[in-house]
């Protein structure tokens, strides 16, 4: 099964920041920040308790 690259950003730090790197360190692709254009963000935490206190 494929799946797409992922990982945690590092507080203060821009997502795109955060997306060239996994890219790189998941696919060894290299990216600029400009090429890329957020569309979706998810946000999980599986077997944590959500801010509204209900399970994922």
């Amino acid at each position: 099964m494929w799946d797409i690259p992922v990982g945690k950003s590092d507080p203060g730090k821009p997502i795109t920041q955060t997306t060239v790197r996994e890219l790189y360190e998941e696919t060894g692709l290299t990216v600029k920040p400009e090429w890329l254009k957020v569309a979706h963000i998810i946000h999980s935490a599986w077997g944590a308790e959500a801010a509204d206190s209900r399970s994922m």
